[in-house]
């Protein structure tokens, strides 16, 4: 199996050896320590008797270049959004912390202390981020067989902050509607009554809505790529992809809208910058978010909080959750009640009556009883 071998190169300088032979070539591993190549060797020949056994050598290749050589691998199940907010992940945090370190000299101690250093200068959300695409190369690599186990999965992350989800009433809807600049105003109605989210209402074109019908085809987002432009892609989920029907008066403002602000062709982008280009976050946020709901008296409310409300009012209307969740494009029924189920209230005096009347009557006329 293996044999552990004492030596002394030089007086005074003692080391021990683990050999042992795999794949027709004989390996070794030196230690400082008597105990620790014991215990490498035992570990080494319980791998080797229950087939478990991986060459130490395989996980010497730094943490950098393993994410260079395997770049499109890390990230190929992903979103171009998602894709590039990972890749800068590795370049601001993973690389700097791990990058110089082989894959199998990362251990959850040097992971943990990585997370207790970001906690002190970052957000919950942010330092979950980080952990999770360290996550990602070492979930590849253990598939690789390079690592046994991916140190960094059992390692204790911040709790995810909890946003308190925000809803206007119809009034507020249409005061913030009529705050900001006229050719962002139908943007914000196909918001809160057709649920779209932020990319989803900036990648609109025209051929996507269908006058005659009330209903918008939502069927891509424009993803912000940064310093690289913009680009569109598909919707969040394959549910996200559906058919949403507005109000006639949201529709009437829309088409209000294209008449005059949007330009001829199919292909045209419903929303635009003041150029005619496509919108970017960051700013439309900066030009004309923030200061509409300070206007309105809305401070703090975020786009997205124009969805919730859009839930919101369904719910109001009495549509269950199934109903809710297709129309939002969620991605699950349980999501949106994980999500929203507050939303929906109970009727337990209700139910306990109607519990009543039929004990009540199976009391009166046993033969109702099964």
């Amino acid at each position: 199996m293996a044999t552990l071998e004492k030596r002394e190169q030089t007086p005074g300088r003692v080391t021990f050896r683990v050999r042992w032979w795999a794949n027709d070539r004989q390996r070794s591993k030196s230690f400082k320590d008597h105990g620790d190549a014991k215990r490498f060797k035992a570990v080494l020949e319980g791998d080797m008797v229950n087939g478990n056994y991986l060459d130490p050598k395989h996980g010497t290749i730094t943490v950098a270049k393993f994410v260079a050589d395997h770049a499109e691998a890390l990230v190929i199940d992903v979103r171009v959004s998602t894709r590039n907010r990972i890749d800068g992940i590795y370049r601001s945090h993973v690389l700097p912390e791990f990058g110089h370190l082989p894959l199998n000299a990362v251990d959850a101690r040097a992971v943990a202390a990585w997370v207790n250093k970001m906690s002190l200068s970052l957000n919950a959300s942010t330092v979950r981020k980080n952990v999770f695409a360290l996550r990602r190369v070492l979930d590849l690599a253990v598939s690789y067989g390079l690592i046994r186990t991916n140190v960094a999965a059992a390692v204790r992350l911040p709790a995810e902050p909890k946003h308190e989800q925000k809803y206007l009433t119809h009034s507020q809807a249409w005061t913030l509607a009529e705050t900001i600049p006229a050719e962002f105003k139908a943007m914000v109605l196909v918001a809160v009554f057709g649920g779209l989210r932020f990319g989803e209402v900036t990648g609109l074109q025209r051929k996507h809505i269908l006058i005659e019908t009330n209903q918008i085809q939502v069927c891509r987002t424009l993803i912000d790529l940064g310093k690289g432009g913009v680009t569109f892609g598909p919707p969040k989920t394959k549910t996200s992809i559906r058919t949403v029907t507005v109000p006639r008066s949201i529709m009437l403002e829309l088409v209000a809208h294209m008449d005059a602000y949007t330009a001829v062709g199919d292909d045209a982008l419903v929303f635009t910058g003041k150029r005619g280009t496509a919108i970017r976050r960051s700013w439309f946020y900066r030009m004309y978010w923030l200061p509409t709901v300070e206007k309105a008296g809305l401070s703090g409310l975020r786009f997205h909080d124009l969805r919730h409300t859009f839930v919101a009012l369904w719910v109001s209307l009495g549509r269950n959750a199934k109903q809710v969740s297709k129309a939002a494009g969620h991605s699950s029924v349980s999501f949106t009640l994980d999500r929203y189920g507050h939303l929906y209230e109970s009727d337990d005096a209700g139910l306990a009556d109607e519990l009543d009347a039929m004990l009540s009557a199976n009391r009166t006329n046993p033969a109702n009883v099964a």
